[in-house]
């Protein structure tokens, strides 16, 4: 465990530098990741392995390797439905609004348990970032990252197996040096500083989130009644 929370903290204390980095390292992670299930075939989904064979690599399988995958062939099919013009605007507005909202609320969720965890990220500005990079994840990189998937999945079997050089840049920890005592304080009042703007930050989007499901029942059951369900809740 000790270990793993070392690769936790050193993982996030290294970034990428640069978009063409990030492209060369989710390829080498998705021919990683076929190289590695189909060495370990016959491991997945036996018993005789416990939870690496019947949990981690059928998730890697299902959701590392065929997801960007899955995941492009829907962009694909979205754009034959457009020229086609059989897209329910309406359904794909609402699903569409539902999806992105879960997205930041996970996003939120993830830099709120570093923010009381590891406070990797101790300056107002990294965290006004975060929560910028969450907001754009969806539209900006996440398509990258499909994209360098696929095109990983072409390499493997064109036999192209070079990782390439990557560029990590560090960044500074102002608390790391300091005494027990004064680093416990420090990182209290930076985590009450930005408490507020989290708050508000994951009401907005959980609210985004209750409207759009609101609209997709609203689409899906045209005669709900709003103040019959009300009363029957709270009277």
């Amino acid at each position: 465990m000790k270990f793993l929370q070392f690769l936790i903290r050193f993982a996030g204390r290294k970034f990428l530098k640069a978009k063409i980095s990030l492209k060369k390292q989710r390829n080498r992670w998705m021919r990683g990741t076929i190289e590695t299930l189909w060495k370990h075939r016959n491991m997945m989904f036996n018993p005789k392995y416990g939870k690496l064979g019947m949990v981690s690599l059928p998730y890697w399988f299902f959701f590392e390797f065929l997801g960007p995958l899955v995941e492009f062939s829907g962009y694909i099919i979205f754009v034959i439905f457009l020229l086609l013009g059989i897209i329910n605007w309406p359904f794909f507005v609402i699903l569409f609004a539902l999806v992105v909202s879960m997205g930041f609320l996970y996003s939120i969720y993830g830099i709120l348990v570093d923010l009381v965890s590891y406070q990797v990220y101790t300056k107002r500005k990294d965290f006004l970032t975060l929560i910028g990079t969450a907001f754009s994840e969806p539209f900006y990189f996440h398509p990258i990252v499909v994209k360098a998937g696929v095109k990983g999945f072409i390499d493997y079997f064109k036999k192209s197996h070079g990782w390439g050089e990557m560029t990590r840049q560090g960044f500074n920890q102002n608390t790391k040096n300091l005494p027990l005592k004064e680093r416990i304080s420090a990182i209290l009042n930076n985590g009450l500083k930005k408490l507020g703007m989290v708050s508000a930050v994951f009401l907005l989007l959980f609210l985004v989130g209750i409207t759009a499901e609101w609209l997709w029942y609203r689409y899906s059951f045209p005669s709900l009644n709003p103040s019959s369900i009300a009363g029957n809740l709270f009277f």
